[in-house]
């Protein structure tokens, strides 16, 4: 069970190396977080808090579980409502960003230009575009000065309003620098 704990620790730790890449916390991240208190990977690895970047983007300490129980046969289960981890944008998104935000932040403390600008990827409805906006705003990609989130749409969504009204959230914030869509000529 430890070396599976270990395996996965490890497979994590390349997979969010490969994205955005590895940074040590910021001198404010370890003043403003608590996360060997709001997140299971440090509250197991506790070493790792002074090592690697985090923050909580106002996620609770954990995902609220409810139990539910059918009424025709009694059967009881439970749901994690990964949606109401965050009073600013919930879902299992926020899982993510918490790191590859945090250490984009990091590095871009430290003077690394090229975390100044992010660029958020999705499909024309994308819940990871809309995270990525909301959450960055806050840690200072704000369009003030040069530090802004960039919208990249590669794809459309099946037209619902769900994906609609996502598309549309993220042109309404103004941390957005450009946007680019799979209409937009790049010649």
């Amino acid at each position: 069970l430890v070396v599976s704990a270990v395996t996965g620790t490890v497979l994590l730790l390349r997979s969010i190396s490969g994205s955005v890449g590895v940074a040590e916390p910021t001198d404010t991240q370890l003043q403003e977080e608590t996360p060997e208190k709001n997140c299971a990977l440090f509250r197991h690895l506790p070493n790792l808090c002074k090592s690697l970047a985090w923050r909580s983007l106002g996620a609770a300490n954990c995902s609220p579980i409810h139990v539910c129980k059918l009424p025709k046969d009694g059967l009881t289960f439970l749901v994690k409502r990964e949606d109401l981890i965050s009073n600013q944008y919930g879902g299992n998104k926020v899982r993510t960003l918490q790191h590859q935000l945090a250490i984009c932040e990091s590095r871009r403390e430290r003077g690394d230009i090229a975390c100044k600008q992010l660029v958020a990827l999705g499909s024309g409805g994308s819940n990871q575009v809309i995270a990525t906006v909301v959450h960055a705003r806050k840690l200072g990609w704000d369009n003030k000065g040069d530090c802004a989130i960039n919208a990249c749409w590669f794809d459309p969504d099946e037209p619902d309003l769900d994906n609609t009204l996502n598309m549309l959230s993220v042109f309404s914030f103004p941390n957005v620098g450009f946007t680019f869509d799979w209409g937009t000529s790049t010649g």
